[in-house]
């Protein structure tokens, strides 16, 4: 769903809850890499930062967080996890190189090598929660997103999604610095986030994006 663009302005963190997620609307390569910049506010769950998958173990480039411990799902294999403990109310840059298999948690090596194999991706990316194929939306996030970004294999930056707040609808979400786009928060309840900063920087672009392509069970 497209509409003429409101006062949307940018917010240090918006929150995952109660069933939250977002839709990045972008198909990734299998090649590319992705930094995500968070804090969980529990990790005895499982839970998803981002997911783009054909099956479960199909076409997969998904980051979970599994007992504690950060797990890198590529192309077929769902069985690389870092020994690297990730604890609750902490921030947190985790950046996955799809192309060389390698990732960094605060900028130190993860200590993993993930599966190697050229794929293509049929789903886009959903931030907060894990999907299959466009739909089972479930392993929703618990905290909070401060921003998230995508370059390709020759490092050039494709899409940087801000925290944002539109004014008008009172939605939170992310707004593509790129592609000039607001994804709104998706789930049950109201969506919640960091206030408004007088001084906040106010974004103008020529769509607003709704939660149209995944279908949530």
């Amino acid at each position: 769903t497209c509409l003429a663009q409101a006062a949307i302005k940018e917010v240090e963190w918006v929150q995952f809850s109660d069933q939250h997620w977002i839709n990045t609307y972008y198909v990734p390569s299998c090649t590319d890499t992705f930094e995500i910049r968070a804090r969980l506010s529990k990790t005895d769950v499982t839970q998803a930062f981002w997911c783009s998958r054909t099956e479960l173990t199909k076409d997969t480039m998904t980051l979970f967080l599994l007992s504690g411990k950060l797990r890198f799902d590529r192309n077929t294999n769902t069985a690389t996890t870092s020994s690297t403990s990730i604890a609750a109310e902490t921030d947190y840059t985790v950046v996955a190189n799809y192309a060389t298999g390698k990732a960094t948690v605060n900028g130190t090596d993860a200590g993993i090598t993930m599966a190697t194999g050229d794929f293509s991706c049929s789903m886009p990316v959903i931030l907060g929660a894990s999907a299959v194929n466009y739909t089972s939306i479930g392993n929703y996030n618990t905290g909070r997103l401060y921003g998230f970004k995508v370059s390709n294999a020759e490092g050039t930056v494709l899409h940087n999604f801000v925290p944002a707040y539109d004014d008008d609808r009172s939605l939170y979400g992310l707004y593509d610095t790129i592609a000039k786009r607001f994804s709104r928060v998706c789930g049950p309840g109201a969506s919640t986030g960091a206030a408004v900063a007088a001084e906040a920087t106010e974004f103008s672009s020529e769509e607003w994006t709704d939660h149209t392509v995944i279908n949530v069970p």
